[in-house]
């Protein structure tokens, strides 16, 4: 092909590329192709074909401007890449020869490989292998293993038909010189080579690659042979792919066609253009595909026709600086000297073609380099909002990072804005998608209480009952069936869970639990019969054991279906998301049967990966000057602004995957080109996003919590710059982070006061517990948020074996033993509370933690308890445990007050006197905190009993206040009695009567609103936890420092 014969043109850089199509359509080097003057109606006879539907809706815009409102017919314009069968098709219907087979469904085939890659998974055995250990291993790992080998084999398969690489020549792998787990691949992949052809041959089918190669092919055959009767014009490709080249190729040579490229470089000199398709390619050069395709058409670069030039003098500079930048890496030994030459030249104020040059390409540059993805997705936004205060400037965030887009758009909403981006979201991460997955999990891990609660709060889920029902029913289910107690296994244990619950109140019920009515048990009844009907086929389907894949989706799909349905029959499932969702269970249903057999517990991962790969696009129209385009989008687009966003290794330039299949030599036999190829595709995209007048380039220096690399485009940029230059840029960048600071920058700090209301007399408790009475000392505030507001801490889901349930066993324990034996204790006694101690810590023996580590310490702390009951038997008369006690007093304002205890034990001694005893699983009280009235559990405990409190109990005088500290370890036990200090009370009774009277004292105090609730008003006496620590924003206001050197 020569110039005289082929029509190829480039839009340079700096240039926007569909304004210039344009120009060139109505007035220049194309209007010979599409002469509108001379016909209003000749435009609908051109087909322009496009990158992408994105670019061919926004040419059209472009030429609908250009119209002006005169009367046309705009051109066929058709996407390359994204052409489906009708539209190649129509174009290919007059090829001679075969008929072109349909494409096989894209579910059918993952589902199909999937078979071939299970049966190999299942051939295989590592230890027949003699494999060493640091050798790879790539043969999957359960169903979810599977299925994701199978995308990645289909994608191989992609990859050979885009490339016109045969199927067959798989089949001719030779991987003898490589590591075993080689050997291994290029087995398999000569069976797959062989097997996959057939299976698509038997089928009557194609791969959809593979078909759409064809019929652009037959396409071009039908343009080489026959020509074309209208003009036929490609626009923006680089000709990547095998058949498009030749399509490209075809229609430069039509006397009406014409290729015109995207940024043909004229810039790069003869010995870096030479080295682009040497010996020794540099595949990962911005220019190297385009070197490739017009060396494919036959032509040199030099007859290639510029349409447009750069619209200033520092973008054309700037391209000739990306030109320097982007040099191939044998010839970059001038990078120094050029650098040296311009900073001391923007240093001295000098001029000079050099000086100028980059100096210039930098003008309008900015580089943020942000602390983290937080602050960069901020700065971008801010850059965005910025720039479009200037009326009709288009503002893009160009990224191959869809998590950057997404915080971007977030960003955004601070001011209302929402993006214009049609690139969407993961179905896994819509609406319809997590409610999908939702119930994809009960069907793969049972019935558990997080994924029954995501259910239930999901906003679709209806179950044909009205919403309210169904949040009220809930709430009964959350707070009555699935906090504090083991999990049901099924929904009819769930059931009658229910049914016991709604008949019987727990001894000490929480408040939350007691306010439930017979109203929200017949609620959550309501949702356990609709549930139990809803996914009863799903539950059934998923405890076969293994199932395909397709028979689980069905019943999922009917699943969902029943628990989205409204209560007048309708359907909440709507919108693009549940139109994905629908579609993607309809591919399912169609390859019925067809797939490896899935583990129920596999089927949830493996549904997460289908949705993975389906984008759901939002159908609400963005800012129509805000944009977010992904690399391929941005190609023949054009901002004012363009902001590079997420510029490190592994992003921008994209990490070179790790391909299982196939190694860097087994795919230089395929004939394959090398993974630096998609590099070459990012640097061109690069080099072609950095043409706006405004251009920011932005990169987090730490990604999830780890230091980036800068990508290696702005490490190029930084080596042509020189510190003078690049510094520069950094600062403009600076500024941006700046403004982004002061959008977080909350003012000057005003801590917030420590927290102490005062409480009406008539609002305040009016009965406490004396362990709440030590609360009350050490932080009023608890009391002031549970007893005043009413506040209470809801119990974890399920029963987790925490500190609290395990003192809950132990007490029980030893209660239940005393109460077994309470004269005389058994010969075989601390076999006897092993027994008990086993029976229950039974149910919680599953757990390893219970298993390995509590009941072995129980065990310890059994056999000390044993040793010091003996001791003491025989002083004792009576033994009480675990019984309620009370003592009524007047305050000073005439109200009266009740104080309660439960004591852990009291034990009436053959003298009459009483002595109490408090165990203690974690640490007991100091003696200090006991004697100074912090700790007064047991002397309030002594109080009451001295009162007479204890009913069947006669009073008597305290001759003994004790904490035994059992922690199974070693030692196993210790007794810690209440020891009085010289010059303190005289006895137990008079120091239980001192702190009785002080409680008295600090309640007519607050009756009175004497004083306030006081958050934690003794740091050195502080309890270690509390539930409302959060609610007193006590990190806001205390003096950690303070209260440190007051607790020494």
């Amino acid at each position: 092909m020569t110039a005289r014969s082929a029509h190829i043109f480039s839009i340079p850089f700096g240039v926007d590329f569909l304004d210039a199509l344009a120009d060139a359509l109505f007035d220049g080097p194309l209007q010979s192709l599409v002469d509108f003057d001379s016909d209003p109606l000749v435009l609908a006879a051109a087909t322009i074909h496009v990158p992408t539907r994105r670019a061919g809706r926004a040419l059209a815009g472009k030429l609908a401007e250009r119209l002006g409102g005169r009367t046309a017919l705009l051109p066929r314009i058709l996407p390359l890449g994204e052409a489906d069968a009708l539209e190649l098709g129509s174009l290919a219907d007059s090829v001679a020869g075969e008929e072109i087979a349909p494409a096989i469904g894209e579910m059918q085939r993952l589902l199909q490989l999937a078979n071939l890659v299970s049966q190999w998974s299942q051939a295989v055995d590592r230890a027949t292998l003699k494999l060493a250990d640091d050798e790879a291993f790539t043969v999957a790992s359960g169903a979810a293993g599977v299925m994701s080998l199978s995308a990645e084999l289909a994608r191989l398969i992609d990859g050979l038909h885009l490339e016109g690489v045969p199927l067959a020549e798989l089949t001719r792998l030779d991987a003898a010189d490589f590591q075993e787990i080689w050997r291994i691949s290029a087995t398999f992949l000569r069976i797959a080579g062989a097997a996959w052809p057939s299976m698509l041959a038997e089928a009557q089918r194609l791969d959809p690659a593979d078909r759409h190669g064809r019929l652009v092919r037959a396409y071009a055959q039908r343009l080489r042979r026959d020509g074309s009767s209208r003009p036929v014009i490609a626009v923006g490709s680089t000709g990547s792919i095998q058949s498009t080249a030749e399509l490209l190729a075809a229609i430069a040579a039509l006397p009406n066609g014409a290729v015109v490229l995207p940024g043909l470089d004229r810039n790069v000199d003869l010995q870096s253009w030479s080295l682009l398709a040497g010996d020794k390619p540099t595949p990962s050069h911005p220019q190297y595909g385009l070197r490739r395709l017009i060396d494919q058409m036959g032509i040199g670069p030099e007859e290639v026709e510029d349409i447009g030039k750069a619209s200033s003098v520092g973008l054309a500079a700037r391209g000739r600086l990306l030109t320097e930048a982007m040099r191939p890496a044998e010839t970059t030994e001038t990078w120094g000297a050029l650098a040296s030459r311009a900073s001391e030249a923007s240093e001295a104020g000098e001029t000079g073609a050099a000086a100028d040059d980059i100096a210039q390409g930098f003008e309008g540059i900015g580089v943020v380099e942000a602390p983290d993805e937080r602050l960069e997705a901020l700065a971008v936004a801010l850059t965005l909002r910025e720039a479009i205060e200037t009326p009709d400037h288009v503002a893009a965030l160009i990224t191959p990072d869809r998590g950057l887009a997404e915080r971007v758009a977030i960003e955004l909403a601070r001011w209302g804005i929402t993006a214009d981006d049609s690139a969407g979201i993961p179905l896994s991460r819509s609406l319809a998608g997590r409610l999908a997955l939702t119930i994809a999990e009960l069907a793969s891990s049972g019935l558990e209480a997080q994924t029954l609660l995501a259910l239930l709060g999901h906003p679709l889920t209806h179950l044909g009952l009205p919403r309210a029902a169904v949040e009220r029913g809930a709430a009964a289910i959350d707070i009555a069936l699935l906090r504090g107690r083991p999990m049901q296994a099924t929904l009819s244990g769930l059931r009658d869970a229910l049914a016991e619950a709604s008949q019987a109140m727990p001894e000490h019920p929480s408040r939350p639990r007691a306010r439930l009515a017979a109203q929200d048990f017949a609620a959550a009844g309501a949702i356990i019969d609709a549930l139990e009907g809803r996914l009863d086929q799903l539950l059934t389907v998923a405890g076969l054991g293994e199932a395909p894949l397709p028979r689980l989706a069905e019943a999922h799909a009917q699943a969902i279906d029943a628990v989205t349905r409204l209560a007048d029959g309708g359907s909440a499932l709507e919108g693009a998301d549940a139109e994905e969702l629908t579609s993607l269970f309809a591919d399912l249903a169609e390859c019925r049967d067809e797939g490896p057999n899935l583990p129920a517990s596999a089927y949830a991962p493996a549904l997460r990966a289908l949705m993975q790969d389906r984008a759901v696009t939002l159908s609400s129209p963005g800012h129509r000057r805000v944009k977010i385009w992904g690399l391929l989008e941005a190609r023949l687009l054009k901002a004012d602004t363009a902001v590079l966003g997420g510029l490190v290794e592994g992003i921008w330039p994209a990490r070179i995957a790790v391909d299982p299949f196939l190694n860097r030599g087994m795919r230089a036999q395929l004939g394959l080109s090398p993974p630096e190829r998609r590099i070459g595709q990012m640097a061109h995209d690069f080099v072609s996003a950095c043409g706006a007048a405004r251009c920011v380039l932005t990169r987090p220096l730490k990604a999830q919590g780890a230091d980036t690399i800068p990508s290696r485009f702005l490490q190029r940029l930084e080596a042509v710059a020189g510190k003078t230059l690049w510094s520069q840029a950094k600062a403009r960048g600076t500024r941006l982070l700046g403004l982004a600071a002061l959008l977080d920058e909350a003012g000057p700090l005003t801590p917030v006061a420590q927290p102490s209301p005062r409480v009406p007399a008539r609002l305040q408790p009016r009965r406490l517990s004396v362990t709440a009475v030590e609360t009350l000392l050490r932080d009023p505030y608890a009391i002031f948020a549970r007893h005043v507001l009413q506040l209470d801490k809801l119990d974890p889901l399920g029963l987790a074996f925490d500190a609290r349930l395990q003192g809950s066993i132990w007490h029980a324990a030893l209660a239940q033993f005393v109460e077994s034996h309470p004269r005389t204790l058994p010969a075989n006694a601390s076999d006897e509370l092993l027994r008990i101690g086993r029976e229950l810590i039974a149910p919680h023996l599953g757990d390893p933690q219970v298993e390995g580590f509590v009941w072995p310490r129980f065990q310890r702390a059994a056999h000390w308890f044993i040793d010091w009951e003996r001791r003491r038997r025989s002083d004792i008369e009576r033994i009480v445990v675990e019984t309620s006690s009370q003592l009524d007093m007047a305050l000073a304002d005439g109200e009266e007050f009740r104080l309660t205890a439960r004591p852990d034990r009291v034990e009436r001694h053959h003298d009459g006197t009483l002595a109490i005893v408090d165990f203690k699983t974690g640490s007991p009280p100091s003696q200090r905190d006991v004697l100074s009235g912090f700790s007064p559990q047991l002397t309030l405990e002594a109080a009451i009993l001295r009162a007479g409190g204890l009913t069947g109990l006669p009073s008597g005088a305290v001759s003994e206040l004790c904490h035994v500290a059992l922690s199974g370890g070693r030692p196993a036990g210790k007794d810690q009695p209440v020891r009085l200090k010289d010059g303190g009370a005289a006895s137990l009774d008079e120091l239980a009567a001192a702190h009785l009277a002080g409680v008295r004292e600090v309640l007519a105090d607050y009756r009175a609103e004497g004083r306030g609730f006081t958050s934690r008003p003794f740091p050195a006496h502080a309890p270690a936890f509390s539930d409302y620590e959060h609610l007193a924003r006590i990190a806001e206001w205390s003096d950690e420092a303070a209260e440190e050197t007051q607790a020494e």
